[in-house]
């Protein structure tokens, strides 16, 4: 530790007599982050010391760069309203950096790229949930809906005229029918690489008058069940049942505990290889969902790609448009050969649907399509995009 201060020491030398504001800025980030680590009594000193040369450094690319540092060391060293505030400031920063990039796939590089920075901060904020519900909510809604639109963007698809608009916790709740609960999934890793915490794994069940944040288990376990159960789903069994109890039970269980007995349809927002599960199957426990039973039995089920999306489609339906007066079709995906050669027997032995596409326009035409048909569809099939490369 001690030769780490003093190399940390002399590379923050040279840096200012270099004159050079990023090196300096990432020397003085480096010194203040081994102080925080070891507890030392001037932590604090170097935080701000290191702010100090961030602010400074006049390459937004470079002070993105920073942020996850300054943000890591203010929940570290400063009260939670004030890490709260450096936090978002540092999301602001680096979607402001999105919007200075040339290409599309340059702008959703920029979300995959501090994609683990946002989840980090949810986490923080859902152990805090209590305390900060809304802002809780901002942080995992702002990754999920903006990624989403820079997808929807990359493929040509209109994302509509709210494209910088991300929905409040308010305004989820308002949209919500009485019988609706929204669960909304981030599956992450407890631990990063070097040990520290990460942003963890976590559902958010929201009902039109309350909302918690319930942790669930280790991604590397989510992963497994959720593997396992895609594999199993071709050889229904004894096995089969029991992965569906556990994987239901590790990913609903807390959210249906104490679910309003008139709520019968779940909206479900997945994350990662959540987005192919098949929810219907699962069979959680709870004390008014018997076990073994598969949930589609009792609720309807419906994904959706993100709250912001399910807020702007509501507020924009028209007056004399009844709930479900619409239908969303699938079909002939584009499968990646690689995921198709690993996935289940039933991807591995398929192929091009040429006919269902033109039975699926077919079927389209017969409904009167409202001002958000085509962007509802279209949300829908990016959602899986882990897996399905929408034409």
């Amino acid at each position: 530790v001690e030769e780490a201060r003093a190399l940390f020491d002399l590379t923050i030398q040279r840096a200012v007599a270099l004159e050079h504001p990023d090196r300096i800025a990432s020397a003085r980030a480096a010194r203040a982050e081994l102080a925080i680590r070891e507890g030392e009594p001037t932590a604090s000193a170097l935080e701000q010391q290191a702010a100090v040369a961030m602010d400074a450094v006049d390459n937004p690319r470079a002070q993105a760069l920073l942020w996850p540092w300054r943000i890591r060391a203010a929940w570290a060293l400063r009260p939670p309203e004030e890490a709260i505030r450096q936090s978002f400031a540092g999301l602001d920063a680096i979607e402001a950096l999105r919007t200075e990039q040339s290409g599309e796939a340059d702008r959703i590089d920029v979300y995959a790229s501090w994609a683990r920075d946002y989840r980090w901060i949810a986490g923080r904020l859902f152990e805090r949930f209590d305390r900060f519900p809304d802002q809780a909510f901002a942080a995992t809604e702002r990754l999920r809906t903006r990624a989403l639109r820079e997808a929807l963007r990359a493929s040509r698809i209109d994302a509509g005229p709210n494209e910088s608009k991300v929905a409040s916790l308010g305004d989820l709740q308002r949209v919500l029918g009485a019988d609706e609960a929204m669960v909304l999934f981030q599956i992450d890793d407890d631990r990063d690489i070097y040990g520290a915490p990460a942003g963890g794994s976590w559902a958010l069940r929201v009902t039109k008058n309350e909302a918690r944040a319930i942790r669930l288990g280790s991604r590397t376990d989510l992963e497994a069940w959720s593997t396992a159960l895609l594999e199993l789903l071709e050889r229904p069994d004894e096995l089969y049942e029991a992965t569906a109890l556990r994987l239901g039970q590790a990913l609903l269980g807390g959210a249906l505990a104490g679910l309003p007995s008139t709520t019968t349809r779940l909206l479900l927002v997945p994350d990662g290889i959540l987005h192919r599960v098949p929810f219907e199957v699962l069979r959680p426990a709870g004390p008014d969902h018997p076990a073994g039973r598969p949930l589609g039995l009792d609720f309807e089920i419906a994904l959706v790609p993100s709250a912001s999306f399910l807020v702007e489609e509501r507020r924009q339906r028209r007056p004399d448009q009844p709930d479900g007066g619409g239908a969303l079709l699938f079909a002939d995906p584009r499968v990646d050969p690689a995921k198709q050669a690993s996935g289940p027997v039933a991807l591995r032995d398929s192929g091009p649907l040429p006919y269902a596409r033109r039975e699926a326009r077919s079927i389209a035409r017969t409904f009167a399509r409202s001002p958000r048909s085509s962007v509802s569809r279209s949300c829908a099939r990016i959602n899986r995009s882990d897996n399905h490369n929408p034409r």
